[in-house]
């Protein structure tokens, strides 16, 4: 029996073909354009665990009913992103407690905007954009940077660490749409805060749409950043509070 792919990819609930024995297969060329090793789905940077959620079966979409009511409206405009029209808002997922979903959902906004970035260009007559999108696992990012600044690490280890780090950083600035995740990061260092805070203004100066989840409140944001920075973040933004205890481990 011939394997198929509607698991495995992320336009499988938009695809007419999805489940076909014939056509549902590592040999559809939208398949290999979105997740072969150089796909655009790949090298979009999401978590294994996370890189096929979408915002219609996520978890959380039963026990955040409200915010997920404003999520779907951002959805609804990522069409503009080929015209015009006003810019995408972003969204700053906050909640206290880890484990309420806000990872989950900017997984599933990001293969949201992918899959209308992709479908989109096609439905145009053009050609999809390579990297419009990436997803900055903020604790990850800043394992690397102490990587390669620590005393007594191998020097080409260091330089492997910050070759990732600066190609992270990079990357975080430019993409169309971006996910920082876990932007409240605290005992960093001056240097690295720096770091991202760059990304963000990039990011806020250009207009680009940006999933920001912390476990900070809005407005304690200034605190960790600037208060410039942190009124230009809420002009773009809605803020998405996550209700709740944990979830993980309970389903």
């Amino acid at each position: 029996m011939t394997q198929t792919n509607e698991t495995n990819c992320i336009l499988a609930r938009d695809c007419a073909h999805a489940g076909s024995p014939a056509k549902c297969t590592d040999r559809c060329p939208h398949f290999a354009q979105l997740h072969s090793a150089t796909g655009r789905h790949t090298r979009a940077g999401l978590p294994a665990k996370y890189a096929l959620t979408t915002l219609a079966d996520a978890p959380p979409r039963a026990d955040q009913p409200e915010v997920y009511g404003a999520i779907d409206r951002v959805v609804a405009s990522f069409s503009r992103q080929f015209d015009a029209k006003p810019a995408i808002k972003s969204l700053y997922l906050f909640s206290a407690e880890p484990g309420t979903g806000k990872t989950t959902t900017a997984s599933g906004l990001l293969n949201a905007y992918l899959t209308a970035h992709y479908v989109g260009s096609l439905k145009r007559g053009q050609t999809p954009k390579e990297r419009p999108v990436f997803f900055l696992d903020v604790n990850e990012w800043q394992t690397h940077y102490n990587r390669y600044t620590r005393p007594g690490v191998p020097d080409w280890r260091k330089e492997e660490a910050a070759d990732v780090y600066y190609a992270w950083l990079a990357r975080a600035k430019v993409a169309d749409f971006a996910v920082l995740d876990d932007i409240g990061v605290r005992g960093a260092s001056e240097a690295f805060r720096g770091d991202l805070h760059d990304i963000i203004n990039a990011r806020v100066a250009a207009e680009k749409p940006t999933v920001y989840t912390s476990n900070i409140p809005f407005a304690d944001l200034a605190g960790l950043y600037d208060a410039r920075l942190a009124d230009r973040v809420r002009d773009q933004c809605l803020e998405a509070p996550f209700k709740g205890q944990s979830k993980r481990g309970r389903r």
